[in-house]
């Protein structure tokens, strides 16, 4: 990163890691990929993207190389989009508590208004002083499948109702 800040003459943008634990993330099977180091290229691309359109361009291009995306590899870009979606939304970690989606983040009532229309149940726990505002979400219908819930949390925290 820092040859690129010297050479370009800019700093690169720093992209806020985000804690997931949602569940498995997916993998790039072996046969879809054959070449090692090539699938941990693709591993690297997925992981490095800073937004939905950087994952969009990827996932074309390994579509145009390799054909259809493998669904344990669309789990792997589906995570990785509700992983950029939340650093933009100052979301630091997503996990699965009991039957909550609990979300911590810096902008206080982000995740409140993103959720406010979401049928279930929404709480907001903030300590005054406190950096982190947790929100806790309890969905009506329980348990989500797993691509349920990778596309609900899509959905919100790409803002659309």
């Amino acid at each position: 990163r820092r040859v690129q800040e010297l050479t370009s003459g800019e700093p690169e943008m720093e992209r806020e890691d985000v804690l997931l634990d949602i569940g498995p993330a997916g993998v790039i099977p072996r046969a879809f990929i054959p070449v090692s180091g090539r699938r941990m290229e693709a591993y690297r691309r997925i992981a490095r993207a800073k937004t939905v359109d950087d994952l969009n361009d990827v996932q074309i291009e390994i579509t145009a190389a390799y054909g259809k995306i493998p669904s344990s590899m669309q789990r792997l870009i589906d995570v990785a989009q509700v992983r950029v979606l939340a650093a933009a939304a100052g979301v630091t970690s997503i996990s699965l508590k009991d039957r909550d989606i609990v979300f911590q983040s810096t902008r206080a009532g982000e995740v409140s208004r993103r959720f406010a229309s979401y049928k279930g149940r929404l709480t907001v726990l903030s300590a005054k002083g406190a950096p982190l505002e947790e929100t806790w979400v309890r969905p009506r219908n329980w348990p989500l499948e797993s691509s349920s819930l990778l596309a609900t949390l899509r959905r919100r925290l790409d803002g659309e109702r």
